[in-house]
């Protein structure tokens, strides 16, 4: 085994593994919806076109060399790609040119070809994530490429600190939107995604990924709203003219997002979740407070749907699922209680599973209760504003 172990560092070692940091996006902008990157984000963070050997460019990145995290990696699905598992082998890589951009060549290499402290002053290496208990989390999932697109996610400068108890979600979440991009027709177009980061102002290592929080889907410009906030932005813009969110289809895709039932039941989840966080609170990695793969969904008071005021009980353990039945629900109390439930807090997700429209956002509408028009024609109750 050791012999082929050395073979293939060797081999590894002579791949060109090549990433050019650039003024623009010129060069790579095939990978942004109608050409266009994202708006109102860190305008001094770096440019990146992702190579790999002598094929061109994979996806693009967006570095902040001040927080030494990619603030998004823009890249597009290929429906012929069958790669699940992706590729996991070799050495995490790093990009000299954010150290200096006089240095030769656009080969991304490994730092140990480069003094560490020098590199810390510019964008995060190895040695950040060890003994924190962080794993090094893609932007662009490998499992989303293959051949040398795969290879060339395996790179510092596409990955953030994610907590090791949140990723099996978060793949669950590729999962759910590589099955339904995969079940488009291939004459429906191409589909640009961006996956990106919020850094804290601190300057943290590790972020806010804690495992009690969620994943929870919404339309583009309510997502541009959020980002904005939070980058204290004038403006931000992911995709130009939102894609046409507000369309049936984009409508659809959220519906079938909101509703994959992986994202919130799945049993080989929850199963694994207490004992990874056990391991890694006894080796004193995290904190021993996380107790939840995500925080608890309101419910509402009493036992029925009808009572429902936004202010009710929140979930237990047991999470907010249909466990066989034809609508979500769960326990509120361990006496035994239950209500009706919602399954994210996102203003677009209605109380049994329908998703509320994209301008109608769950509100009270000058009745007693929360209610949204859905995206099937007709209205329901809903949870959060």
């Amino acid at each position: 085994m050791i012999p082929s172990a050395l073979l293939l560092t060797v081999a590894l070692a002579q791949v060109p593994i090549w990433a050019r940091v650039v003024d623009d996006f010129g060069e790579c902008r095939e990978f942004f919806y109608k050409g266009a990157e994202p708006q109102g984000l860190d305008r001094n963070a770096a440019k990146i076109c992702q190579q790999y050997g002598n094929d061109g460019s994979f996806y693009a990145s967006l570095y902040s060399t001040s927080h030494r995290i990619p603030l998004y990696s823009a890249y597009k699905f290929d429906p012929t790609c069958r790669n699940k598992d992706g590729w996991e082998s070799g050495d995490w890589l790093i990009e000299p040119q954010l150290l200096s951009p006089a240095i030769n060549s656009s080969s991304m290499q490994p730092e140990k070809s480069y003094d560490r402290e020098a590199l810390k002053s510019k964008q995060a290496i190895n040695e950040d994530y060890s003994n924190t208990g962080y794993d090094r989390g893609r932007l662009n999932p490998n499992s989303f490429q293959c051949g040398d697109g795969c290879k060339a996610t395996l790179t510092l400068t596409n990955s953030a600190p994610m907590d090791p108890s949140y990723h099996a979600l978060w793949r669950e979440g590729e999962d759910s939107v590589r099955d339904i991009l995969r079940a488009q027709p291939d004459n429906e177009g191409t589909a640009y995604l961006v996956t990106g980061t919020v850094p804290s102002p601190d300057h943290r290592v590790a972020g806010q990924n804690h495992p009690e929080g969620e994943i929870t889907f919404m339309s583009l410009p309510q997502r541009n709203s959020l980002l904005a906030n939070l980058y204290a932005a004038s403006t931000v813009q992911i995709f130009k003219d939102d894609c046409s969110s507000t369309t049936s289809k984009s409508e659809e895709i959220l519906n079938k997002l909101l509703l994959s039932d992986r994202l919130v039941t799945s049993e080989d989840v929850l199963k694994k979740l207490p004992s990874a966080m056990s391991q890694s609170a006894d080796q004193g990695k995290l904190p021993s407070n996380r107790s939840s793969i995500r925080e608890p969904t309101s419910c509402g008071e009493g036992k029925g749907v009808g009572s429902y005021n936004g202010g009710g009980l929140d979930c237990m353990d047991s999470m907010c699922s249909s466990f066989g039945k034809k609508y979500y629900w769960c326990y509120t109390t361990s006496e035994g209680s239950w209500d009706y439930c919602c399954q994210t807090k996102s203003p677009f997700s209605a109380l049994h599973g329908r998703t509320c429209k994209s301008g109608n956002p769950c509100n009270y509408y000058g009745s007693k209760y929360l209610w949204c028009y859905t995206t099937d024609g007709t209205w329901d109750y809903c949870c959060t504003q």
